[in-house]
């Protein structure tokens, strides 16, 4: 009992994790261009691919919860949120929160203030494939 408290608390302490990330998801979606509105809070690595001519926009009180065992109802996998082109958009409202989703976005994806997205949700509007056989 006392070796697992050990393992678990004192040498991986998640809270430290927790609040790393908390910041750094942050400062990384500002950095790549993501306009990020008041009181974001996003947990645990999340994996972030924004073409550099894309759009995302996310509104007030964002919450994203990406694995590490936050939301019981997921499969603690890592949440992605991708624009694949240029004139890719994503736009979030304000007072959205989010489970290790998915959010693909090749044209558009529009999400509305006050929706939740259960774990593990895929948004995508394309189905990710090329549709020339050659390719």
């Amino acid at each position: 009992m006392l070796s697992y408290f050990f393992i678990k608390v004192l040498l991986f302490p998640r809270w430290i994790k927790i609040r790393f990330f908390k910041f750094w998801n942050i400062l990384i979606f500002r950095l790549i261009g993501i306009q990020l509105g008041k009181n974001a809070q996003i947990f645990t690595n999340v994996f972030l691919q924004k073409h550099p001519k894309s759009k995302i926009t996310i509104g007030d009180n964002f919450t994203f919860t990406s694995g590490d065992a936050i939301n019981p109802l997921c499969r603690n996998q890592r949440g992605c949120i991708c624009t694949e082109r240029e004139n890719s958009i994503i736009e979030i409202g304000h007072y959205v929160g989010m489970s290790s989703p998915c959010i693909w976005a090749k044209e558009r994806i529009t999400i509305g203030s006050y929706v939740n997205i259960g774990g593990d949700c895929i948004l995508m509007d394309s189905d990710a494939h090329n549709l020339d056989w050659k390719v």
